[in-house]
């Protein structure tokens, strides 16, 4: 397992439209929080270095994902622990991922049907526990997240969906975060839950600093 990150490290999950990038944009701001989203240049190495260690779960995608992606998630989530400290060496103190190594594990969830794919699940869920400071989840009500999806310009696949399909796509996305969240909990991960229709940005901002200053204090190990 890898070491531990010298910060603390935190991570926004959530169905889409729940608010993860308006959260992450305004932790941002916040002194010593750098927030990992699209990996940069300097991550290239890293991420080759993790998708080899994935093998040969990275190179078998089930039929309905694209191998690229599959192969990126793979990268993504077993590298989560050495980009987090490429951000603490260069300055951060707290570093947020929109879209880490949770939400991968959602994402890839259908390979726990493979023996081999099992066990590296299983086992990236363990190091991204060990990982994770703090998991936030992030949910709404589902008219609220249709609303959301629809009049954002970013695209997504939800875009086009009609109520019924659209309300059944949410259902699972929130399924399978609380799933995987429930899973890290379970192996040591301070979980919080947000609902964002029931509380402002500004809010939500001091429910993760409060958590975050309750880690600071806690003592070493």
């Amino acid at each position: 397992m890898n070491a531990r990150p010298a910060g603390l490290v935190v991570e926004l999950l959530g169905a889409p439209g729940t608010g993860k990038s308006g959260l992450a944009r305004a932790l941002s701001e916040l002194d010593g929080v750098t927030v990992v989203k699209d990996h940069q240049r300097g991550d290239l190495s890293t991420l080759a270095w993790s998708l080899a260690r994935s093998w040969p779960v990275a190179v078998a995608p089930p039929h309905d994902v694209d191998r690229r992606r599959w192969a990126a998630w793979a990268g993504r989530v077993t590298a989560a622990s050495q980009i987090a400290d490429a951000r603490f060496a260069s300055g951060a103190r707290t570093v947020v991922f929109d879209q880490g190594a949770a939400y991968t594990l959602v994402r890839m969830m259908q390979v726990r049907s493979r023996p081999h794919g099992n066990v590296w699940w299983w086992s990236r869920c363990l190091e991204t526990a060990g990982l994770l400071d703090l998991l936030v989840i992030l949910d709404a009500d589902n008219d609220v997240l249709a609303r959301r999806l629809r009049t954002r310009s970013k695209e997504h696949e939800a875009d086009t969906m009609e109520s019924p399909t659209l309300g059944e796509y949410l259902a699972r996305e929130r399924r399978a975060c609380h799933e995987v969240a429930d899973v890290l909990a379970r192996e040591g991960a301070d979980v919080r839950r947000i609902i964002t229709t029931d509380t402002t940005v500004e809010e939500q901002v001091d429910i993760v600093r409060e958590a975050l200053e309750r880690h600071h204090a806690a003592p070493a190990g």
